[in-house]
């Protein structure tokens, strides 16, 4: 089995720790959004424990993108969760996890979503 995010490593570490954590033989540096290093939140991990959980099936893709629709998913290990919708093709949902720069796409049933 293959992780799902290659070459990634999830680290908690104080501003102060940083340079330590660069130094480590085989890091190249941390994931950065907006010029900072990117923050990734525990309910994110959280939630794509869940979903790993629910859709075995899933794969990344790295796109920019513009923010669509703002929906909650009503059923499902990521009930009540908001998100940023990418796109809705048949039953494909793309969902946004702005902190990864990632997207997640699963399939989700139309009647599952709500504005």
């Amino acid at each position: 089995m293959e992780p799902l995010f290659k070459s990634y490593v999830f680290v908690r570490v104080l501003d102060k720790e940083q340079t330590a954590v660069k130094q480590v033989s085989g890091v190249l540096n941390f994931v950065s959004y907006l010029g900072k290093p990117a923050i990734i939140r525990d309910e994110e991990i959280d939630t794509i424990k869940l979903f790993l959980n629910e859709y075995p099936n899933i794969r990344l893709e790295r796109l920019e993108f513009n923010v669509n629709d703002r929906v909650r998913i009503l059923s499902g290990p990521l009930m009540t969760m908001e998100g940023d919708v990418l796109e809705v093709k048949h039953k494909t949902v793309k969902v946004l996890l702005p902190s990864l720069g990632f997207t997640m796409i699963a399939e989700v049933e139309k009647n599952n979503l709500v504005k």
